[in-house]
């Protein structure tokens, strides 16, 4: 019989991050009084890595095409995984393109009115297809943020399995580590990061593929 694990609360992933970094010197960034919501925001972001990392808040949906062939996805999209033209399961795959290659191709594509056959992401929220699909709408594979944990009690996102909860504490103290950016820093960064990506099975990834630009 498996033994079962309990979520995590921001405050117990809290004091496990405080723990891995330890008294490391934190620069004009990290004043005491705003190191609480520096954690926070690391366990967050660390949240959103795993989801991100194995696919764990993949939503599929339909998304209405408006007029001026343009859809609107929501604005907690972390990446677009795939879209396609047509009903649910069904429809061609749609390819992802850009401005310039789309202006080269054919410069009045954004004026096409048969079905699409690229998409481009004009910004985060926003997709644009070089044609309006017959259904009135495209299906759209993405990877949401999960939801933030904001007070003590609050635990990760439901998405997350409680199996990888553990594994947050070291995504948070990477994030802490390369912010901090002296570069022994920089290489706890990195192993602190690759324990978190090795415990999800993932095997470790080289610090060049973090990015904590928010």
């Amino acid at each position: 019989m498996t033994a079962t694990v309990s979520a995590s609360t921001l405050a117990q992933l809290e004091d496990e991050v405080r723990d891995l970094i330890g008294g490391m010197a934190y620069d004009a960034t990290f004043t005491p009084a705003g190191l609480t919501t520096w954690v926070d925001s690391s366990l967050n972001w660390a949240a959103e890595m795993v989801a991100k990392l194995m696919g764990l808040t993949y939503v599929v949906a339909n998304c209405s095409v408006s007029s001026a062939n343009k859809v609107a996805l929501p604005t907690d999209v972390v990446s677009i995984v795939q879209c396609k033209g047509g009903q649910l399961g069904m429809g061609k795959v749609l390819m992802e393109s850009t401005f310039m290659i789309e202006d080269m191709k054919n410069p009045n594509w954004r004026s096409r009115q048969v079905e699409p056959t690229v998409y481009i992401q004009q910004d985060g929220a926003t997709l644009l297809l070089n044609g309006i699909p017959s259904t009135g709408y495209i299906l759209v594979g993405y990877i949401q943020v999960p939801t933030p944990m904001v007070n003590s009690t609050d635990t990760p996102d439901s998405r997350i399995p409680p199996d990888f909860h553990q594994y947050l504490k070291y995504g948070a103290a990477a994030y802490l580590f390369q912010l901090a950016t002296k570069m022994k820093n920089l290489d706890l960064a990195s192993k602190m990061f690759a324990t978190m990506t090795t415990g999800l099975g993932l095997g470790p990834l080289p610090l060049a593929q973090i990015s904590v630009q928010r």
